[in-house]
């Protein structure tokens, strides 16, 4: 039985960590960072973030290049992002680092999701702290 009752996700609004923080977090609550391959996953993503009433924030979820550009992998499972059927949600303009390593925002080697229409997702520096999406082991 799940840890979150009928929700597969969670959006920890009240933590702000890094992005090797989001891992540790999650696992402090016996959870992974939240991993997304589907429509109904994203779905199921912006239920959880309208319940969390901060729209327009970003939250972690386990992507990152390890960087290498343009080469996401969920960290829960060491598989592409696009693994296992393709389903990609990057916002326009993303992964912002698919030929460089560095832009004005610094090295943007992990993922992030913004809590707006669609929650897209964005490539972003790692060191910056925001809020964690986990989800079920």
């Amino acid at each position: 039985k799940s840890r979150l009752g009928s929700s597969k996700y969670v959006v920890l609004s009240y933590v702000l960590v890094d992005f090797s923080g989001s891992l540790q977090t999650c696992r402090s609550y016996g959870l992974q960072p939240a991993t997304i391959t589907s429509q109904k996953d994203n779905i199921d993503v912006q239920d959880a973030l309208a319940m969390s009433n901060t729209y327009g924030s970003s939250y972690w979820i386990g992507a990152t290049n390890l960087g290498r550009p343009n080469n996401y992998l969920w960290i829960t499972s060491n598989r592409p992002i696009w693994y296992p059927n393709g389903y990609l949600n990057w916002a326009a303009g993303q992964p912002n680092n698919a030929f460089v390593t560095t832009n004005p925002f610094g090295t943007t080697n992990c993922v992030a999701v913004q809590n707006l229409i669609g929650a897209p997702w964005i490539a972003t520096n790692c060191a910056f702290r925001m809020g964690v999406i986990c989800q079920d082991v």
